[in-house]
């Protein structure tokens, strides 16, 4: 696994539909900003309520693929443009 340093952090990217109970979110509404699991934090993210494990919402364009097989990217923790609350009961097809 990649250790990120500085402010960055490592992220798994989610494919495919999202749905919070029998509601699906269309892609048209997720095209500027997309959904992705939390893997690793760099030693430098200021954000105390980002944690390994959160559902974010990252903007697109700004992140480095780093394992396409694992579909992992870093990016910088400003890229980061929120925390899905509640994720444990969203549903996010791969």
């Amino acid at each position: 696994m990649i250790v990120p340093v500085g402010s960055r952090v490592l992220i798994r990217p989610y494919k495919g539909k999202v749905q919070k109970g029998s509601i699906i979110i269309p892609e048209r509404f997720r095209q500027n900003q997309f959904i992705a699991l939390v893997l690793a934090i760099g030693p430098d993210v200021v954000s105390p309520s980002l944690k390994v494990g959160e559902t974010v919402l990252y903007n697109n364009y700004v992140g480095l693929i780093v394992d396409k097989e694992k579909n992992e990217m870093l990016i910088e923790e400003d890229g980061i443009v929120g925390i899905v609350e509640g994720a444990g009961d969203v549903s996010i097809g791969t």
